[in-house]
């Protein structure tokens, strides 16, 4: 089977990625903290929103298809087949799904989609880069509950965020971004 690029470039290639993640997460709460900053008036700060969002926007559109792409072709044996990391990542989206418009009654909105897409991207980053030896198995131990651990919180918040009024809900918010930002610099910290 031949692949687009060889291991070493396609692990660079997901570092990369991660890193712009993270990036993306930094401009994705900077534009909350101004978007949805309790007492704002409307049209205040647009420029600022803007040039944030666009920050958002390019470097996540541009982490996400770098480290989709090395996640894909990344040669090697893995614990766990993308296919089937995706596989749980639509059965547990349509689970999640369910649970929070059905039995929460909480609208749905797109960060369910964001917040199970990230953590079965980041379940498959861990994989690639243990399978490439660039990661040891305490390393993916850690990111495994890391990773858990920043998925709970996240739907948590998500499932409470409409539930939450003025401060608490403008927290509320930022938090998913917050624990999926520390997962991605903590992934980038183990990996050697």
């Amino acid at each position: 089977m031949s692949h687009l690029y060889d291991p070493a470039y396609a692990v660079a290639n997901l570092v990369t990625g991660q890193r712009l993640l993270v990036i993306c997460c930094l401009f994705y709460l900077a534009w909350w903290a101004v978007a949805f900053r309790p007492g704002r008036r409307h049209g205040q700060s647009l420029p600022a929103i803007v040039i944030l969002l666009a920050g958002a926007i390019v470097t996540g559109a541009t982490g996400l298809c770098m480290s989709f792409v090395s996640v894909l072709d990344a040669p090697g044996e893995r614990i766990v087949p993308g296919s089937t990391i995706l596989a749980l990542g639509i059965g547990l989206f349509l689970v999640l799904l369910a649970v929070t418009v059905l039995a929460l009654g909480r609208r749905f909105t797109c960060e369910l989609f964001l917040i199970v897409g990230w953590t079965a991207l980041e379940y498959a980053a861990v994989d690639v880069l243990r399978s490439a030896g660039r990661m040891t198995h305490t390393g993916a131990v850690t990111m495994d509950v890391a990773l858990a651990l920043a998925f709970v919180v996240s739907v948590v918040m998500y499932a409470l965020y409409y539930r939450l009024r003025g401060r608490r809900g403008y927290v509320a918010g930022m938090v998913p971004l917050v624990s999926e930002g520390v997962s991605m610099l903590l992934l980038l910290a183990v990996t050697a």
